[in-house]
């Protein structure tokens, strides 16, 4: 029990971070977006953790953190790993 936990907490962990990969990617380059690669950029999904934006063209970016999307970020990936590891042990089991 407890190694398929630590097992589910790691496969989670690199499902989170390919997914707030993917969400940088789709800020730097997105074919779908005409977003100015220079103004915005955003990590999180469903929820946005991180934001970088500049005002008026300055060099210097403005940034923060919203610590309780990252959370939930987190546990939501979580819980949806353990959770469809779950269903598949269930319904798939030989």
């Amino acid at each position: 029990m407890i190694k398929s936990l630590i097992l589910y907490t790691l496969l989670s962990m690199l499902i989170f971070f390919s997914i707030s990969f993917f969400t940088l990617f789709n800020d730097i380059h997105s074919p779908l977006s005409d977003i100015n690669l220079s103004k915005e950029f955003t990590i999180g999904f469903p929820f946005t953790y991180y934001y970088e934006f500049r005002l008026n063209d300055h060099s210097i970016p403005n940034a923060g953190w919203n610590l309780k999307n990252l959370l939930l970020d987190c546990c939501s990936t979580w819980l949806t790993v353990v959770f469809m590891a779950f269903l598949l042990k269930k319904y798939f089991k030989k």
